[in-house]
């Protein structure tokens, strides 16, 4: 049965941000999709929002990124919850 999702753990630096496509790679190669489900933990300066994470993310700031993934039918790796650490 493919509708039951087995959900991953990540924990890792943001390599690259891609806006066009709603992703974010970390350094190791794992590439994470966000979608309309994607729930932003943390809250005041936390970042909330691919756009934020584009916009603070530079080599200098190594920016975390740990949370819950799951892959999906085309075998991309959606982002149900995510935790932003400058």
């Amino acid at each position: 049965d493919d509708g039951d999702q087995e959900n991953k753990t990540f924990d890792g630096v943001v390599q690259t941000v891609n806006l066009n496509n709603q992703s974010f790679l970390l350094k190791g190669g794992l590439l994470l999709y966000v979608d309309s489900n994607t729930e932003f933990k943390g809250d005041g300066d936390y970042i909330q929002s691919l756009q934020e994470l584009n916009d603070a993310n530079s080599p200098q700031n190594n920016i975390t990124a740990k949370g819950i993934y799951y892959t999906n039918e085309t075998n991309r790796n959606i982002v149900v919850e995510v935790e932003f650490e400058l």
